[in-house]
């Protein structure tokens, strides 16, 4: 890949085009993410707080660093979103015997059942983002986002 001066394309111009990859994957993600949070938003939680009880889920059990690098969440982030869900029962610390510092992240018996119950308003999101892509797209944009983010996936 060829570099330009910064800050310029290779029309010489100042700033980027329409075409910029990040931007265009940015402006994607806000759309995609509206209409997850929309569905979601029915069960009374947002969509970064479904990804979040998913992402512990799908753990089990894991310290705040495990479940950002899951998630690719900064530690910072992740403690700020993490602290309503903990206030309302969702999420629980826990001290493990071994090293008294080391604090890990469960889910209660609250939290896996608000996931359950929002899962079922993710699903209908999922499905519609699925039938506007078509088949061909959905697999074809997993494919590539897979590369992307260095994964490699056994199932669309």
């Amino acid at each position: 890949m060829k570099r330009t001066a910064a800050g310029t394309g290779d029309s010489g111009k100042a700033g980027c085009d329409d075409r910029c990859l990040c931007l265009q994957i940015r402006r994607a993600a806000r759309l995609v993410t509206q209409l997850y949070d929309e569905e979601v938003r029915r069960s009374g939680l947002s969509m970064a707080q479904f990804g979040l009880l998913a992402g512990l889920h799908q753990l089990g059990e894991a310290t705040q660093r495990d479940l950002a690098e899951k998630l690719t969440l900064d530690p910072t982030t992740l403690t700020r979103n993490v602290a309503p869900l903990i206030r309302r029962g969702l999420i629980r610390k826990a001290q493990r015997d071994t090293d008294r510092r080391e604090r890990r992240l469960q889910l209660t018996p609250q939290g896996l059942a608000e996931l359950k119950a929002a899962s079922l308003y993710w699903r209908r999101a999922q499905d519609s983002v699925r039938r506007t892509l078509g088949t061909g797209a959905w697999t074809r944009l997993h494919g590539l986002l897979d590369t992307v983010l260095g994964e490699s996936r056994t199932t669309p």
